[in-house]
């Protein structure tokens, strides 16, 4: 894994960090590539679903109307 990461580290350009004139701004940039890398990779774990059309969900909604039984206690 430490092979590949300094691969592509060696692919940025040689100025690349010249652009960050403080650590602050360093740190903002960081905190932005984690925050966007994690939603990068949440994004690859959830598949969409194709939509159902509300037609089909709508006995789905109602299949238990009238079999409850209430019980008062």
């Amino acid at each position: 894994m430490k092979k590949e990461q300094n691969k592509q580290l060696e692919i940025l350009p040689a100025d690349f960090f010249k652009q960050f004139k403080t650590g602050q701004e360093f740190t903002g940039f960081m905190d932005a590539l984690f925050k966007r890398g994690v939603e990068e990779m949440l994004a690859g774990e959830v598949k969409p679903r194709p939509l159902k059309p509300l037609k089909a969900l709508i006995p789905l909604m109602f299949q238990g109307i009238g079999k409850a039984v209430l019980s008062h206690n």
